[in-house]
């Protein structure tokens, strides 16, 4: 009996393994309201996908003099912050990105920016979280 029990709960493990995981998003200082989560999942190439969610976030100009945008940057331990994507926040104050990446282990954190295109994270920073995966 217990031989065909273990064979059932590898597959239980397995298929938990192959899902998305919810990671929290921490607000700063100048966002206390902001609440967000992102979403990872490892595709078929091994890149990982990014589904960042937020909601209750002001418009970036609401927060930062100037701020146009809202970049997501992601850092390894050892790498400068690379910017994957702008984060749009629509009149509901809510936003949507998704992206991949090739890390798997890194922080990501979310900044006012002037620039979508931005090389260097120079706003605020108003969500992050550390994702390994």
């Amino acid at each position: 009996m217990t031989l065909r029990i273990l064979p059932a709960l590898a597959f239980v493990f397995m298929l938990a393994g192959c899902g998305s995981a919810a990671i929290q998003l921490v607000n700063g200082p100048q966002t206390p309201a902001a609440q967000g989560q992102v979403k990872t999942d490892v595709g078929d190439n091994g890149n990982l996908k990014l589904e960042i969610e937020v909601k209750h976030l002001a418009p970036p100009a609401n927060v930062s003099a100037g701020a146009k945008v809202y970049a997501v940057w992601i850092q390894t331990k050892d790498g400068a912050a690379q910017n994957v994507g702008a984060l749009r926040v629509d009149d509901d104050l809510t936003g949507h990105l998704e992206t991949t990446t090739p890390q798997h282990n890194f922080a990501l954190f979310i900044t006012t920016e002037e620039d979508p295109a931005a090389l260097a994270p120079k706003g605020a920073r108003v969500l992050s979280a550390t994702v390994a995966k």
